[in-house]
């Protein structure tokens, strides 16, 4: 059912548990699982290998290019959210993204092979330790 709310729900002491019911209900509904019971916010789509990390309203999903649209399309028919951004900042946490040439089958070495290049992740957090001891 469809409420038309007159209030906000965030300074209501159990609306996060509320979001993460009706989030999680969503997720599981478009063909993902969660991985533990330990880890409440994190599912895994074993039918496209993508990985989606959930934390409040904020999606964050890995896999292969191929299936990642896909179960990005599916979240959106069951969740009203808006398109995919790249991901520059998640849990304090600052993400720098790139692509590398693949090394050359048995050389070890950077070569033409730029069909196939390897998509990197940077994790970088040094502003926040700075914030966390000032």
């Amino acid at each position: 059912a469809v409420v038309f709310m007159l209030k906000n729900l965030y300074g209501h002491q159990q609306a996060a548990d509320w979001w993460h019911d009706h989030s999680h209900e969503m997720v599981v509904s478009v063909g993902f699982a969660l991985v533990s019971e330990s880890w409440f916010s994190v599912y895994f789509h074993f039918e496209l290998l993508t990985l989606l990390i959930v934390y409040v309203d904020d999606y964050k999903m890995c896999g292969p290019r191929i299936a990642v649209q896909p179960c990005w399309a599916a979240l959106r028919k069951v969740i009203d959210m808006g398109d995919p951004q790249p991901t520059a900042r998640f849990l304090s946490c600052n993400h720098k993204s790139y692509e590398i040439p693949r090394p050359l089958a048995g050389t070890g070495q950077a070569g033409a092979n730029t069909n196939n290049p390897i998509f990197v992740f940077e994790y970088e957090m040094s502003s926040f330790m700075v914030a966390c001891v000032d």
